[in-house]
């Protein structure tokens, strides 16, 4: 498979290690000439632990690096994917997957990362069903744990741990947004954060009390 990775940034380097040791042919794509210059001299980033392997083509050329690729990885912050994705949108043809690897919203519009590449390239072919399974998995294994853990009382202290990180986690990425974005953070943690959240939390909260409940039975069997 070609693959081309947009940025050679720590994520991006970390990419292209996993995609080059599975076989594929990698490309990657950086703004910088002084960048590329130095990673071609030194042969390895300095932001990750791999030796880049003379085979993989860094190129500040956009039409080099995606012309040929079947998969397309945008692994950059989220302020230059705006500009970055309006010039990817020249070369791009509709036989091509685009990933999106970057992480958190635009910060202008407070657009998500999905919007903003589908907007500016006019596609739908984004993959973002990876990202679905790998929180799916996650939050499955999470969920047995407890189950299983329930089981005993070392559950009890387990869950309590659980839901006051979930808390924690949730609380902090709303204060966030609307730290950094004001009003417009309110309204993005009312679409983003929140609603994906009221199914975890009310899972949490039924599992944790179940948790809580049965580890008492067990506790005044033992007594008894």
């Amino acid at each position: 498979m070609n693959v081309a990775i947009i940025g050679t940034g720590a994520y991006g380097m970390a990419l292209a290690s996993v995609f080059y040791n599975n076989k594929c042919n990698v490309k990657m794509w950086t703004n910088s000439e002084e960048e590329k210059n130095m990673l071609l001299k030194n042969g390895k980033s300095d932001k990750v632990d791999f030796t880049i392997p003379k085979d993989i083509i860094i190129s500040t050329d956009m039409k080099v690096v995606v012309d040929s690729a079947e998969l397309i990885i945008i692994a950059i912050p989220a302020k230059f994917l705006d500009s970055t994705s309006k010039e990817l949108k020249k070369y791009y043809n509709n036989k091509q997957v685009i990933c999106i690897a970057s992480k958190g919203i635009e910060q202008n519009t407070c657009r998500f990362l999905y919007d903003v590449v589908r907007e500016n390239i006019n596609t739908n072919n984004i993959n973002n069903l990876n990202s679905f399974k790998n929180s799916l998995i996650e939050g499955m294994i999470l969920i047995i744990l407890s189950w299983i853990l329930g089981m005993s009382i070392i559950g009890v202290i387990f869950n309590i741990f659980f839901i006051y990180m979930k808390s924690f986690t949730i609380g902090f990425s709303i204060s966030s947004f609307i730290l950094v974005y004001k009003y417009k953070g309110i309204l993005s943690s009312l679409v983003y954060t929140i609603p994906s959240q009221l199914i975890n939390i009310l899972i949490i909260l039924i599992l944790g009390v179940y948790t809580l409940l049965f580890s008492k039975y067990l506790f005044l069997k033992i007594k008894q």
